[in-house]
């Protein structure tokens, strides 16, 4: 592990900057709205009420946390250009957001749950630790569609890992709305948002070339 990390030392800590530099932001723009008690916006919609609460999705939305940072390595060492690619895209992400954040607050109302297995445990320990609360657009969802779209553009990486990266990460996103931790637009909001960056830097990198 030490030898390995020496010899990529520049692509882990890159990840984990930035990656912790989300968090951070995270969580700063949810101390402001709380200090300032800015008015939040709830952000569900009529088609999230068809949407059940399934509290063993929270196993898939635990799996965020590790994937954020182990994933973006492996791009690293693959594939160069679309892991310095997957790094502007994310910190684009933490400027932008962090000004919705704060302008635009939101939140989902969600109720705490009878605790009748370990899942409803653990959703109800996020729901009660969730600092910095705002919803949209989904961080979850972004970092993981941010990870597919750098592996899906990336030759290096083999079809069969792109093909379990891909639903791995379509649970997650699924997750957030499963666990009602977000509503349907901030997931639609964040994969729309990651999509255009993506095209934006593409389309930059080509007239520089």
């Amino acid at each position: 592990m030490l030898q390995f990390f020496k010899k990529n030392k520049e692509v882990v800590l890159s990840t984990i900057l930035v990656t912790s530099l989300g968090f951070c932001e995270y969580n700063l723009a949810g101390f402001i709205v709380k200090y300032f008690e800015l008015p939040r916006t709830n952000v569900l919609i009529h088609l999230d009420n068809y949407i059940p609460l399934v509290s063993y999705f929270v196993i898939f939305y635990i799996l965020w946390y590790p994937i954020v940072f182990i994933a973006p390595v492996y791009i690293g060492l693959k594939h160069k250009m679309n892991f310095k690619n997957f790094l502007l895209i994310k910190l684009i992400e933490i400027l932008i957001s962090f000004f919705i954040y704060i302008l635009f607050p939101t939140y989902v109302g969600k109720d705490m749950l009878q605790n009748h297995n370990i899942f409803d445990v653990v959703l109800n320990f996020i729901y009660s630790n969730d600092i910095g609360g705002n919803a949209f657009p989904s961080g979850h969802v972004f970092d993981t569609w941010n990870i597919w779209l750098a592996y899906k553009e990336s030759r290096n990486i083999g079809l069969n890992v792109k093909i379990l990266v891909f639903i791995t990460n379509i649970l997650i996103c699924c997750s957030t709305v499963f666990t009602k931790q977000h509503g349907i637009i901030d997931v639609f909001a964040a994969i729309l948002l990651c999509e255009f960056l993506w095209i934006f830097i593409k389309k930059r990198a080509k007239s520089f070339n």
